[in-house]
């Protein structure tokens, strides 16, 4: 499987998978800004937001809002990069749905 956290999200503070990353960068650098954990020299400011924010706390208030009835990507969605990952993150950054 592709998913594992290799990337970030610098200015979100969210770690990501590799097929994830590429729909971030997609997104935009105004709204995310993505890093390879090792291919990229990571700056102090970088690290302290991933340790404020995380995960757990990115999802808490990105999805705070989510509908029970939401389609949520599987591991699957994100091997395979299907519209439902693609919308999800879409959904989730761009668009402020949750």
């Amino acid at each position: 499987p592709l998913h594992g956290p290799t990337w970030i999200s610098i200015n979100i503070g969210a770690f990501v998978c590799l097929p994830c990353s590429g729909i971030h960068r997609n997104l935009g650098v105004h709204i995310s800004k993505v890093r390879s954990i090792s291919m990229d020299a990571l700056n102090d400011d970088w690290v302290d937001n991933m340790e404020r924010w995380g995960n757990a706390r990115v999802n808490a208030e990105w999805q705070a809002n989510l509908p029970k009835d939401y389609p949520l990507p599987s591991a699957a969605d994100a091997d395979n990069q299907t519209a439902v990952l693609d919308r999800f993150i879409r959904d989730k950054y761009e668009k402020q749905l949750f």
